[in-house]
């Protein structure tokens, strides 16, 4: 009987698809695991060959390391696949059940090419962006204040896009989370950071703290490639920034003020 196993827990795969997530919906319904409501989908074949398949291409899953997508991918005895931060081990028989692979332990990094300044991904979510706030300050019009997330996942980084300016990963723009590989060139604006894992490329410095951002310039709003001029002034101001609407106000008030004098005087 094929089963999936999971920190000590064995699921036989009796039906011919088990849902594995943290819903109502799904077979195998695992709590504080970061699993989806439906996250991915474990499927037998007629000749008792599995496949898994995540449910959504917004759903993380790694087979021995290798970003899953939506399409059936067969399983072997000893598979290991990530997601959320549950591993699980796949086996025909709970006989020959093994230990699942680790993940890399090596330190990984982002690199602002630019700046020559790396920044370690030590924390579940490292964020990317213009506002102060971010771990990663870029300081560029065409950045949102918060654009992106680097988080731990499945034993691995993933690139998650969150600004409306866009991301790419290696030229390409990014519509799903992306699990990272060392080399690959993140663009956002007109910067790019390499992710890197393991030693830090030559003359490149550690940054100890998120790069300095004035509240200022993390409060503008995000521009587009080309900047639009409305041509509109600030109402009661001419073009030398006078403003005469409140002038005229307060003379009104003048002249009444010297008509109702006069009126007691009489």
């Amino acid at each position: 009987m094929p089963v999936l196993e999971t920190g000590g827990t064995i699921h036989e795969l009796n039906d011919a698809e088990t849902i594995v997530g943290s819903g109502a919906a799904a077979t195998w319904r695992l709590g504080g695991a970061d699993l989806s409501a439906r996250h991915f989908i474990v499927s037998l074949g007629s000749d008792g060959q599995a496949s898994v398949k995540s449910c959504s291409t917004q759903n993380v899953v790694l087979v021995n390391g290798r970003q899953l997508g939506v399409r059936p991918l067969p399983l072997a005895d000893g598979d290991t696949i990530a997601a959320g931060t549950a591993r699980f081990v796949y086996a025909r028989d709970a006989s020959s059940l093994k230990p699942p692979a680790e993940p890399s332990t090596d330190k990984a990094y982002l690199v602002d090419e630019r700046a020559r300044v790396a920044y370690p991904l030590a924390r579940r979510s490292v964020s990317v962006g213009r506002d102060a706030a971010s771990i990663v300050v870029v300081k560029d019009p065409q950045v949102s204040r918060f654009h992106a997330d680097v988080r731990s996942e499945a034993g691995a980084h993933v690139l998650y896009s969150m600004g409306s300016a866009g991301t790419t990963v290696n030229g390409y723009g990014l519509s799903a989370p992306r699990v990272l590989e060392p080399g690959d060139k993140i663009g956002i604006g007109q910067s790019t950071l390499l992710f890197v894992r393991g030693p830090l490329p030559a003359g490149v410095k550690l940054a100890d703290s998120p790069a300095p951002a004035t509240a200022e310039w993390s409060r503008r709003s995000t521009m587009s490639n080309q900047a639009v001029n409305t041509g509109e002034r600030p109402k009661y101001e001419d073009s030398r920034g006078f403003p005469w609407g409140m002038i005229l106000a307060a003379a009104v008030v003048v002249v009444v003020l010297v008509v109702v004098g006069l009126k007691f005087m009489r």
